[in-house]
């Protein structure tokens, strides 16, 4: 009889009661080099967990490349042999030459995320579209959210998104003729993109075209330090449809210390505000829009360039809206907005809170609940910016809230503006949209013709008593007019037109000027500890220390729109 000791002993142990511990090797992570002609998707098929995929500097790689679920816990990282901007620089396209280059140049996405694909890393990689037709259109550069296999059916539950994935220096990008709808299809569980580039993103026609756009994704996002230059919604969270996962919310949206513009070079009207038309109408909407989010902070970032045309020319735009009466869940909660500079537009700011979608004969109502918007600044919201070269005073309003918006927190904002300040929405059927705890203090902002006004209703008084009649605070508001004072809350003071304009150390002269400093001079009623201070005993309006203070930088080096700012520092 053969004898086999080891076996032997192994069930001897087991017999007696004894654990058996089985060791197996540790696999070490592995770092593969991708040099031109070889087989990239083969070498992302083929990398373990926690491998590093190096592809040669310089070298393109065009196809449509899927990203397949390995179910790791550790990062496969896809980065370059090239020298990278260090860690916390935003990428800029100088660094081309010194990246590896994936791209699509059909209609498909260059990088394609199957379901539960998680923990994928890219760090300096270029990523983008060659496609420069404009009969069709490369729709996503890249793209999550939905299966790999033919037909790409979106996810159902949130097992099927890609969870913690990071794009760090990584620049995104379409041609500058063609079509391209979105840089960044983010239908993801945990997401960040930082120190990155997003730019050449947009499409002839009245069409959505996004730098980064979220309709599915779970959260928590981070978005920071990144320039983003696209036509249409630079960001938006919501919209282009309701979730396909019930109940499904972003939640948890931190962006922060971008620069988000649009190049003056597509504006028809170009030559009003010292730019030049290229001669290509792209369709152009907001710089940045929720439409469902909740514990979102938007802290410290620059936006910039918007203009009427596909859209009326908000810069900033926060409704919450139930697309197709699917989601009856969507909502914009809990927003804080503070430390921006918003400029360069139609108009600042628009507040949604109650919209109603007809969907058939229902009538569904979404609500918008609390948002501090907290020492920032407006300024060149401006009628030029309405893309038919209206006359001034047709455009430039600062901020239109209305819709029932809860718990609206509106302080500490300095306004340049050529129209009215505020506008509440909305007045219909003999009802006015209440909105309940409306604060509105300690802002700066040029009232011009109507002020504070609301639809149907008298400026001033007339209007807040209209729109929150429940209760509100307006409290030590300056409001400039050439009108006469007008009817509003006792500490309100109503300067000239004229007297506003001295009340600033530099404040901003003719279009796309940037080398302005909103702060109070000295000697004014406005300052602290002036007569007309504000109620927290600070000057009134923004604080320019705070709102320029610590900061990612704003790269010299960055190729932007005419007044792109250079060697400005924007964090908190």
């Amino acid at each position: 009889m053969k004898k086999y000791p080891v076996l032997d002993i192994l069930k001897s142990a087991l017999m007696c009661g004894f654990a058996l511990v089985i060791l197996t090797p540790h696999v070490a992570a592995a770092q593969t080099r991708v040099h031109a002609g070889d087989d990239l998707q083969a070498v992302i098929d083929s990398a373990r967990c926690g491998d590093v995929v190096m592809l040669d500097a310089g070298v393109t790689w065009t196809g449509n490349f899927k990203l397949p679920n390995k179910g790791c816990s550790t990062y496969v990282t896809i980065t370059s042999s090239g020298s990278l901007p260090p860690v916390g620089t935003r990428i800029t396209p100088a660094a081309s030459g010194q990246l590896g280059k994936i791209v699509t140049d059909n209609v498909m996405p260059a990088v394609d995320f199957c379901f539960s694909a998680g923990y994928y890393q890219f760090v300096g990689v270029e990523i983008a579209s060659s496609y420069t037709l404009r009969t069709y259109e490369t729709y996503n550069v890249v793209l999550s959210g939905y299966n790999c296999d033919a037909g790409a059916t979106p996810a159902t539950v949130n097992s099927q998104l890609p969870d913690h994935v990071i794009f760090d220096r990584v620049y995104i990008h379409g041609t500058h003729d063609g079509n391209v709808t979105r840089g960044l299809y983010a239908a993801m569980g945990s997401l960040e993109v930082k120190n990155s580039y997003i730019a050449e993103i947009h499409t002839l026609g009245n069409a959505d075209t996004n730098c980064i756009l979220t309709v599915n994704g779970r959260g928590p996002y981070l978005i920071d330090n990144n320039y983003l230059n696209c036509a249409g919604e630079n960001f938006m969270a919501g919209g282009g449809g309701d979730p396909t996962i019930p109940n499904q919310i972003l939640d948890g949206l931190t962006f922060t210390n971008n620069y988000v513009t649009k190049d003056v070079s597509w504006y028809p009207n170009a030559a009003a505000v010292g730019g030049t038309y290229g001669g290509t109408h792209w369709s152009v909407k907001n710089a940045f829009e929720l439409k469902s989010a909740k514990n979102v902070l938007v802290d410290h970032n620059i936006f910039e360039n918007v203009w009427q045309d596909a859209q009326v020319g908000n810069i900033i735009l926060m409704q919450a809206i139930n697309q197709t009466g699917i989601c009856t869940w969507c909502t914009v909660a809990n927003v804080t907005f503070t430390n921006n500079i918003v400029r360069h537009g139609n108009m600042g700011m628009s507040l949604a809170g109650n919209v109603q979608q007809t969907v058939g004969e229902a009538r569904i109502p979404i609500t918008a609940d609390t948002l501090l918007v907290r020492n920032n600044l407006f300024y060149d919201l401006h009628g030029v910016w309405s893309n038919s070269g209206e006359t001034p005073g047709a455009g430039g309003m600062c901020a239109n809230i209305g819709y029932g918006f809860k718990n609206v927190v509106f302080d500490h904002n300095t306004c340049d503006n050529d129209a009215y300040a505020i506008q509440f929405n909305a007045y219909h059927g003999g009802i006015y949209d209440q909105m309940t705890n409306l604060v509105i203090k300690n802002n700066v902002v040029r009232g011009n013709l109507y002020g504070v006004f609301g639809s149907n209703t008298a400026p001033g008084t007339g209007s807040l008593n209209a729109y929150a009649n429940t209760g509100y605070t307006f409290l030590n508001n300056v409001i400039a007019t050439d009108q006469g004072p007008g009817a509003y809350p006792p500490t309100t003071d109503q300067p000239s037109i004229a007297t506003f304009q001295g009340s600033f150390v530099h404040r901003a002269i003719g279009h796309l000027d940037n080398a302005i400093d909103y702060t109070i001079v000295s000697g004014s009623p406005y300052k602290a500890g002036a007569s007309k201070q504000a109620s927290d005993l600070k000057d009134v309006g923004v604080d320019m220390k705070a709102l320029l203070s610590g900061a990612a930088q704003q790269s010299s080096s960055t190729p932007a729109a005419p007044g792109a700012p250079t060697n400005v520092r924007i964090s908190q």
